[in-house]
């Protein structure tokens, strides 16, 4: 009896293993693209955004432990060369249900402080009209299933908007935050 039900056990096992197989050969990366960036508060110090990907998964199974990675830099439209980020992360999860289209929202508070030399020097190119102040954006989302791992990069290279600054007759220079 005890043989028949180690054959039973090993069968499947051995049967669960192959579906599980065949279901990860047949996974597909999923689809990502920017899509764009949410201002929720802003200050002269800092900007509280939500960088907002459309993430596409079009396997069978659920996709779990989306892991992301990114580096923003800030007042530049091209990645620099030994500068460090303005902001960076790692760790970031999320998980997308089986052949759906879901947003993933990146929260993210980006300083404004090293990109200006002085709060007098952003309150003067606000005057001036200058409205937004160019970024970087390098993301990584990565996958890891069993033997497979995906590996998504995306750049996203757009302005990131300033403080507004409005002239009231009655008041003078105002700031609107």
């Amino acid at each position: 009896m005890s043989v028949k039900y180690n054959i039973i056990s090993i069968l499947t096992s051995v049967f669960i293993l192959g579906l599980t197989t065949i279901a990860l050969a047949q996974t597909a990366e999923p689809k990502i693209t920017f899509k764009q960036v949410d201002v929720k508060e802003i200050s002269f110090k800092e900007a509280k955004v939500e960088f907002v990907f459309d993430v596409e998964n079009p396997n069978t199974i659920d996709l779990s432990n989306l892991n992301i990675a990114y580096e923003l830099f800030l007042g530049f439209k091209d990645i620099p060369k030994d500068i460090p980020a303005t902001a960076k992360g790692d760790g970031v999860t999320f998980s997308i249900k089986a052949n759906t289209k879901s947003e993933f929202r990146l929260p993210m508070t980006v300083s404004y402080e090293g990109l200006f030399k002085s709060s007098a020097e952003l309150a003067n190119m606000l005057i001036q009209g200058k409205k937004t102040v160019p970024f970087v954006l390098k993301t990584n989302f990565k996958l890891n299933l069993f033997i497979f791992q995906f590996n998504i990069p995306i750049l996203v290279q757009a302005e990131l908007p300033l403080p507004e600054v409005s002239a009231s007759p009655v008041q003078g220079i105002q700031l609107k935050f």
